[in-house]
């Protein structure tokens, strides 16, 4: 079943908030990309995380990201795990499960 929110409120509902407003959504490729070394995105991509405040991703997106990093980029299951867990320990906020709960099944 598919249900949507009827505004940002009940969207950020559960949402702590680090710094500010939460208002950049962080997608799975601007993920990959920021931690693929090697990659020609890899710096940019990084770079824009680094340098901006207020960014949220949602636990679909971080499986999603470990998907494309292991299947398509052939990153192995472990370090694509502790990268991931290293991202989402900075100023970003989770939407969904807690992150410990999601960090477990990436593992």
């Amino acid at each position: 079943m598919i249900s949507f929110f009827n505004s940002s409120d009940e969207l950020f509902m559960d949402v702590p908030i680090f710094a500010g407003q939460v208002n950049r959504g962080l997608d799975a490729m601007l993920i990959v990309y920021s931690l693929l070394s090697g990659h020609p995105a890899s710096e940019i991509c990084g770079q824009f995380i680094r340098t901006r405040t207020g960014w949220f991703t949602t636990t679909f997106t971080l499986f999603e990201a470990k998907s494309i990093l292991t299947k398509i980029y052939a990153v192995d299951s472990n370090l694509a795990s502790q990268k991931l867990a290293q991202l989402t320990e900075g100023p970003i906020s989770v939407i969904g499960s807690k992150v410990m709960d999601i960090l477990f099944f990436l593992i």
